[in-house]
C-alpha cells in the first residue's frame, strides 16, 4: 500500500489506540484520531496526528467522518469495561454495537480499502469452550460487552459479503503495557497492580486469584494491526494473544518479585459476568499474517513496571 494513505483511528487517544497511532505515523501515514477523551490523554497523543474530539454516539459525528473520506479505518473506540456492560447494557450497546454499525455504514458509503474492528478474544474464550479457544468455537458470551462485540463482528461480515467493505476483526486477548489506564477488572489488572505496587499500597484481588487470562503485550498487538496493511484479502476473526494462561496470583508474584514489593493482597468477591479461565489459540494469526507474539511475559512486565516507575519519578 502506498504511503500517504489517510488512516482514521477511532479511540486513538486510548491505551492501544495511542500506540497504534504512533506506529502509523512512524510508517508515514496521514493519521486522524477521533476520541472523546482527547483532553485527558493529551500527554500520549502523537503531535503529528490530526485530532478530533468527538463522540461516535453523538449526532453529526458520522457525517464528519464521511467528509474526511479516510482510506482505512481502525475502529478501537469502545466501552472496554465488562463490569460496566453488566451494570448498564444499554450504554454498552450504544458504544460497542450501534456506533460500530453506523461506522460500517459510512465505510460502505465512502468505499474504504480496509476496516479493522478490534474485537474481544478474551471475553469469547472461557471454560465453557475449548482452551486455548480457536476462532470458530469462541461463542459463549457471558456479558453484554462480549455479546455486542460478537454482534458487531457478524454485522461486519455482512458488510464485507454484501456491501464490499474489506472488514477484518482482530480478537484481542488481555492487552497490557505502558499507558494503560488503571481501573478495576481482570483486563487491566496489570496496570492496577503496577499503580498500587510502585506506591507501596495494598492490592486487591477479586475472587480466588486462580482465574486465568491470556495476556499479550501491546507492541505485539500493534504488530498484528500493522500486518493487515501489507496483506490483502485476509478474513477474520483472528485471535491476537499469547496462547498461554496466566493466573492473577502468578501476575501478582511476578510483579512483586520485580519490585521487591512485600504486601499481601486483599481478596474480594468475584466480579459478575467474568469467566474463570480464558486463553486463545493464535495459530490462525501465524498462518494468515505470519504473526506470533514476540514479547515474553517477563519482558512485558518489566517494561510496564519501568514505565510506572518513570511516571512516579516524574510526578514526584
Amino acid at each position: 500500500m502506498s504511503h500517504k494513505q489517510h488512516i482514521l483511528v477511532t479511540g486513538g487517544a486510548g491505551f492501544i489506540g495511542s500506540h497504534l497511532v504512533d506506529a502509523l505515523v512512524l510508517r508515514g501515514y496521514d493519521v486522524t484520531i477521533i476520541d472523546n477523551a482527547v483532553n485527558e490523554r493529551i500527554d500520549v497523543i502523537n503531535p503529528k496526528a490530526h485530532v478530533l474530539n468527538l463522540d461516535l454516539t453523538e449526532p453529526g459525528t458520522m457525517e464528519k467522518i464521511a467528509a474526511l473520506k479516510p482510506d482505512i479505518i481502525y475502529h478501537l473506540a469502545a466501552n472496554a469495561g465488562v463490569a460496566r456492560s453488566v451494570k448498564d447494557p444499554l450504554f454498552d450497546q450504544k458504544i460497542n454495537y450501534a456506533a460500530t454499525a453506523d461506522l460500517l455504514d459510512v465505510a460502505a458509503r465512502i468505499g474504504v480499502k480496509l476496516f479493522v474492528f478490534t474485537s474481544t478474544g478474551g471475553a469469547l474464550s472461557s471454560e465453557h469452550t475449548v482452551l486455548p479457544t480457536p476462532e470458530h468455537l469462541a461463542c459463549q458470551p457471558l456479558s453484554p460487552y462480549a455479546m455486542h462485540k460478537l454482534a458487531s463482528e457478524r454485522l461486519g461480515e455482512f458488510y464485507r459479503s454484501e456491501k464490499g467493505v474489506p472488514f477484518v476483526a482482530l480478537r484481542f486477548a488481555n492487552v497490557y503495557g505502558p499507558r494503560q489506564s488503571v481501573t478495576n477488572g481482570e483486563a487491566n489488572i496489570i496496570a492496577t497492580f503496577a499503580d498500587r505496587m510502585v506506591k507501596n499500597q495494598i492490592t486487591n484481588i477479586n475472587g480466588t486469584g486462580h482465574q486465568t487470562r491470556d495476556y499479550v503485550y501491546v507492541d505485539d498487538v500493534i504488530d498484528a494491526c500493522l500486518r493487515l496493511l501489507d496483506t490483502s484479502k485476509v478474513v477474520g476473526p483472528i485471535n491476537v494473544g499469547s496462547g498461554i494462561e496466566t493466573s492473577v496470583l502468578q501476575i501478582h508474584h511476578a510483579m512483586a518479585d520485580y519490585l521487591g514489593y512485600e504486601q499481601s493482597p486483599e481478596f474480594r468477591a468475584a466480579s459478575p459476568g467474568e469467566p474463570m479461565r480464558s486463553c486463545l489459540d493464535v495459530s490462525k494469526a501465524l498462518a494468515l499474517l505470519g504473526w506470533s507474539p514476540r514479547t515474553t511475559f517477563a519482558d512485558g512486565i518489566a517494561r510496564t513496571l519501568e514505565s510506572h516507575l518513570a511516571r512516579k519519578k516524574m510526578m514526584a
